[in-house]
């Protein structure tokens, strides 16, 4: 039964159940969501991990630098390929699915090579402005700490490099392992060794260098693993240029998309003592758990919007990014909810100090919820060939960001920022949800909205009732209880106001998933829900 999409027509459960193409696609959501979703949990799990080390291990003004310097080398890392992340991310699948081997060759070559390259001279253009840049700052002791963390950036752009070519061969754990979590775990292995034997701070920095070594080596390695065809033939440059080309044309998105998630740190660097960056920082990193689940659809929704669109098949379109955006704000509301009503014990873990940014943490959290509950509308504009409309969206983000922090971080600090970046973020995603809207005739929502919000709604009295009656107890013990009453009311609240039949068809398509939940009777849950009649 096909049936053809109508902006005017109400959202029908049934037609997207009864298409089989519509069910693989959702199914594909699913089971891609959750693999990816592992790696991007463990992930942000070492980032946290590194944020907390770094303040508990080197304080407060030492954390403050590195991330201030944290921010410049990871924007320079990503300027500085020229763009040869996306041409190999492009071309290899082309070309490995055509079996050209000789231009799969040629392309690896020439992508890595002007991707090091460009990296490389990066580096030394930091190396060399590391004295103006202490000067602006005004913290000299920033000038050694960048003659040191410039190396990061060739490392930094060789893990992008790989990651990126692993991920046109479709080796998404390699992919995960590499640029999710790669360089946090450097930090966190530099930091235990700080911890355990006391070393330096300039010490810990260039064990970082050593470390991303070690990952570029891996990196390597899959590498010669993976493409091992390519390297029997000869290549064929004839496109050499043209593939130069490519990458330099991408190189001004790059700009602004490499500044969009360290522009805040950036910014307040030079206008703020380092102690305040730290502050700002861990608030930032904090919150960074509600982006997570996000970012696993998105990483499966792109090319799955990409296949569908290519097709002309708007309802398969509208079913996933239905699906994807519900999940999303599934996951999401009670995690929000938790972080909110434990922001104050969340700060707390990093130092009595670190309290302080409670109205950062509480501020960033509700400029990400927004983001996560408006779904895929960025990656659903580019692979619907609307890049030009997301270029623009992203020029006039940073230029609002760029323009509204500076002046925010003069005139009220770290929090006058924060606001900044939330507000910017909740509008230009309204905007985007518009444009889906115009130019697509799609949208992620409808009446099936408010068993969240009624879900949500429980949740957030459980937590507060749970809060007010645990004043008494630890920082651990209300991180432990607060988030697992809100949690645990907000899923059975979910649950009473009844599953929907998307869910029920792809979790029994999931057999992994239905061999973990048996019951006594042998069935498993899902299996006998999905006989139970509603």
């Amino acid at each position: 039964m096909q049936i053809h999409f109508n902006p005017q027509m109400p959202y029908s459960k049934a037609s997207n159940l009864e298409n089989p193409k519509i069910n693989q696609s959702l199914t594909k959501v699913a089971s891609g969501s959750l693999i990816i979703m592992l790696g991007l949990v463990l992930g942000a799990m070492l980032q946290y991990g590194y944020n907390l080390g770094l303040a508990r291990v080197f304080g407060a003004k030492l954390t403050g630098d590195f991330v201030f310097c944290l921010s410049i080398v990871s924007i320079a890392a990503v300027i500085g390929q020229l763009g040869a992340q996306e041409l190999l991310l492009r071309y290899i699948a082309a070309y490995r699915g055509s079996s050209e081997q000789a231009k799969l060759r040629s392309v690896i070559l020439v992508g890595i090579t002007l991707g090091l390259l460009g990296s490389l001279s990066a580096a030394l253009l930091v190396y060399a402005s590391a004295p103006w840049i202490s000067s602006l700052a005004r913290k000299p002791e920033l000038e050694d700490l960048l003659h040191t963390m410039c190396w990061f950036i060739p490392l930094l752009a060789a893990i992008t490099l790989s990651a990126n070519a692993l991920q046109s061969a479709k080796r998404m754990g390699r992919v995960i392992s590499l640029r999710e979590i790669g360089r946090p775990f450097a930090i966190v292995v530099a930091l235990l060794a700080a911890w355990l034997f006391s070393i330096s701070f300039g010490q810990f920095v260039w064990l970082i260098n050593v470390v991303l070594l070690g990952i570029v080596s891996l990196a390597a390695r899959f590498l010669w693993s993976e493409f091992r065809d390519a390297r029997t033939v000869t290549g064929d440059r004839e496109n050499t240029w043209m593939w130069i080309g490519f990458s330099m044309s991408v190189v001004f998105m790059d700009l602004f998309r490499a500044t969009t998630g360290w522009l805040d740190t950036l910014i307040l660097g030079f206008y703020v003592p380092s102690e305040e960056i730290a502050l700002y920082f861990a608030a930032i990193r904090t919150a960074l758990l509600i982006t997570i689940v996000l970012g696993a659809c998105n990483a499966v929704l792109s090319p799955m919007a990409a296949d569908l669109w290519h097709r002309k098949d708007i309802t398969g379109l509208d079913a996933a990014f239905k699906l994807t955006t519900r999940w999303t704000a599934l996951a999401i509301l009670p995690i929000a909810l938790s972080m909110f009503l434990v922001s104050d014990e969340l700060m707390a873990l990093f130092g009595p100090d670190y309290v302080a940014a409670k109205p950062i943490l509480v501020t960033i959290i509700i400029g990400r919820t927004v983001n996560g509950l408006t779904g895929g509308v960025t990656r659903l504009l580019i692979m619907t060939g609307h890049q030009r409309v997301e270029l623009m969206n992203t020029m006039v983000t940073t230029i609002a960001m760029i323009g509204g922090m500076s002046w925010a971080a003069q005139s009220y600090g770290m929090l006058g920022v924060a606001i900044v970046s939330s507000a910017v973020v909740i509008m230009m995603n309204i905007v985007k949800l518009l444009e889906v809207r115009w130019l697509i005739g799609i949208q992620p929502y409808d009446a099936r909205y408010l068993k969240l919000v009624a879900a949500a709604s429980v949740a957030l009295i459980a937590g507060t009732l749970a809060q007010i009656y645990g004043t008494d107890f630890s920082v651990i013990a209300k991180l432990i209880t607060v988030p697992l009453c809100t949690a645990l009311s907000y899923t059975l609240v979910w649950y009473l106001l009844g599953i929907e039949d998307e869910e029920r068809a792809i979790v029994a398509r999931l057999p992994w998933l239905q061999g973990k939940l048996l019951l006594t009777n042998g069935k498993s849950w899902v299996q006998t829900k999905l006989h139970t009649s509603k």
